[in-house]
């Protein structure tokens, strides 16, 4: 018996036994929820517009805090120059993020979301994009809740290949409603 194989089962003892402590009875429940809101964008010149953003997702619990789950975001911008014009924009957000639930237990589970996946803005794209933000997740009963949250997201998008344009960053407020089987 090599030397190590002590040590490594020690190892997966330490990582596996907190999880196998935690309560099953969220895990493997299945969650979908979509939303609308809005966003405020900008690129690398400044505040481009305010505009709508809605979406859906699909996750699923880990562990009782532990939740993943994957999620598109659609947001379009505008912004009126007067005599300067219109800039106007919209984008598609890819992303798998991963949520942190602090009351997981109860009616209402505030949580902490961080994700990344890829962006298109114009028909240009996709390029690497980030998001993170906190909301709560407010149960009306076993099944249905309300999501409403706060993320920012940051995403570049490539024009022609390897010539990646600036990210366009926004902040979104939304309000969401979810079922979990």
């Amino acid at each position: 018996m090599p030397r190590r194989l002590p040590l490594l089962l020690l190892a997966a003892l330490a990582a596996v036994l907190p999880a196998a402590a935690q309560s099953t009875t969220p895990l493997k429940r299945p969650e979908v929820h979509g939303f609308i809101g809005v966003s405020r964008a900008w690129d690398d010149e400044g505040y481009i517009g305010t505009g709508p953003s809605a979406g859906f997702g699909v996750g699923t619990r880990l562990t009782r805090r532990l939740g993943v789950e994957g999620e598109y975001t659609f947001f379009r911008h505008r912004r009126d120059f007067g005599f300067g014009g219109v800039y106007k924009g919209n984008a598609h957000l890819f992303s798998g993020n991963a949520l942190l639930h602090f009351s997981p237990d109860g009616k209402v589970q505030p949580f902490l979301l961080i994700g990344a996946g890829g962006q298109s803005y114009q028909g240009n794209g996709p390029g690497f994009a980030w998001n993170c933000g906190a909301g709560v997740k407010a149960y009306l009963n076993d099944h249905l809740f309300l999501r409403p949250e706060v993320r920012l997201s940051s995403g570049g998008y490539n024009r022609k290949p390897f010539q990646p344009e600036p990210p366009i960053s926004t902040i979104r407020f939304q309000f969401g409603v979810g079922y979990r089987w």
